[in-house]
């Protein structure tokens, strides 16, 4: 009776939603999204067969038809899923569902971002790479602002640009209070005064000094020049010679060398300044090589150059003026000249040639320009009179040899410029008992003062 009336009840519920369009709706949602059999047919009616399967449903329960799920895989938000059996009509699990534990996030650290002056920063955090959720947040660090440090005032000089005062951030060097340029004020220069007085050949200096800051200012005064009267110089006495004439000429790339005594039969020469309106340039290989009667030579600043063996072996040859362009004596250029006693090297000569006055005998005293920077290799070997030489600071090296044998010498001071002292530069210097040797000499030579 009661399974009549349950039967009873089912078909009146079916009738209904039938008639309301409700069958498939019901259905659907208990059965999980699966239709089965209880669906319209093709003109949107329900089948009579899916009908009855639904009575039957709901008189009698559901007849299970078991389906396995597909595993579903954990996250980091998310429980997964093992596979398990659920009815395919109803979508009732026919087992226990097994779940999977949530995964671990995968951390990221995110770095602190310093704060600066003018900029805020972050402090360090974290995220999950994988689903992107912030695990530690970030949190806002303020920006600092700056450390003001104050530029003072610069006084200008005469020469130097001065500045109003001023500011800027220690850290950051940002300028905050820009400090506004004030021009150099310039010399206040006095009135010219001469220092040096000028000669007939040498120029001469005269100064000035700033009255705010004390710098002085040179400039030349033009040389006096001769004045001649009767061939003697009123002012310093010097007797007017005319170049010799007569010598030998080759025509250079700047001018003209001397390059032999030719038909001049002076026996103290005067080097002319210029020759068929060009100038006299050098002395030539050899030039005046072996001319024992030569007893003087002046030689003009026009020539910039002694050449080899220039007055070798002019024996009889006591004094020789090296004109102020002259920048070079060659090798051998005075060698054997035994009648020379003193020599003036002016500040024009860079170089002095491998045995430019060796065995000059009777040379007594050598001054050397301050333009020298190298002395060659035995320049003044067997120089046996001369008792005193003026080596400049100009001078880093002194050559092999370079006064070997000069047994008059007493004393040597090397300036603090030389850093060198040739093998056997001063051997075989009998009369030398002081020398003074400068911190800056890093190389003194084998035999560099043997024999004294």
């Amino acid at each position: 009776m009661k399974q009549e009336r349950r039967f009873y009840i089912a078909t009146i519920l079916v009738l209904l939603c039938v008639s309301a369009g409700l069958v498939f709706a019901a259905f659907s949602a208990n059965a999980a999204g699966k239709l089965n059999k209880y669906d319209l047919d093709e003109n949107g009616e329900t089948n009579v067969a899916d009908v009855t399967a639904l009575l039957n449903y709901l008189t009698n329960g559901c007849e299970h038809q078991s389906v396995l799920t597909e595993r579903v895989a954990p996250t980091c938000t998310k429980q997964g899923v093992e596979p398990y059996h659920i009815c395919a009509l109803c979508g009732q699990a026919l087992e226990e569902i097994t779940y999977i534990n949530k995964l671990p996030h995968t951390v990221v650290v995110d770095a602190a971002v310093p704060a600066t002056c003018t900029e805020a920063g972050l402090t360090a955090g974290s995220h999950c790479s994988v689903c992107g959720e912030v695990l530690t947040a970030q949190t806002i660090i303020p920006a600092t602002g700056h450390t003001v440090v104050n530029d003072p005032a610069i006084l200008p000089t005469c020469t130097e640009p001065g500045c109003t005062e001023g500011s800027h951030c220690s850290v950051c060097g940002a300028i905050i209070k820009n400090p506004r340029t004030l021009a150099a004020l310039g010399h206040n220069f006095g009135d010219w005064t001469v220092t040096t007085l000028p000669t007939c050949t040498e120029a001469g200096v005269e100064t000035r000094v700033c009255e705010n800051c004390g710098e002085t200012e040179t400039q030349p005064v033009a040389a006096l020049g001769h004045n001649y009267v009767n061939n003697v110089c009123t002012r310093c006495g010097d007797v007017y010679r005319l170049p010799s004439e007569g010598l030998a000429y080759t025509q250079n790339s700047d001018g003209y060398s001397v390059t032999g005594i030719g038909t001049c039969t002076d026996t103290d020469i005067v080097i002319p300044s210029t020759y068929n309106g060009e100038p006299v340039t050098a002395i030539g290989y050899g030039a005046f090589y072996s001319c024992t009667e030569l007893t003087s030579v002046t030689i003009p600043a026009s020539v910039s150059s002694i050449g080899e063996y220039a007055f070798a072996y002019c024996m009889g040859l006591t004094s020789v003026t090296i004109g102020k362009g002259v920048t070079s004596i060659g090798n051998y250029a005075f060698s054997n000249c035994t009648g020379l006693t003193s020599v003036t090297i002016p500040n024009s000569v860079t170089l002095i040639g491998n045995w430019a006055f060796e065995n000059c005998t009777g040379l007594t005293s050598v001054t050397i320009g301050n333009s020298v920077t190298s002395i060659g290799y035995q320049a003044f070997y067997n120089c046996t009179g001369l008792t005193s030489v003026t080596i400049p600071a100009s001078v880093s090296s002194i050559g092999e040899y370079a006064f070997s044998g000069c047994k008059g010498l007493t004393s040597v001071t090397i300036p603090a410029s030389v850093s060198s002292i040739g093998a056997w530069a001063f051997s075989d210097c009998e009369g030398l008992t002081s020398v003074t040797i400068p911190d800056s000499v890093t190389s003194i030579g084998e035999g560099a003062f043997y024999y004294c």
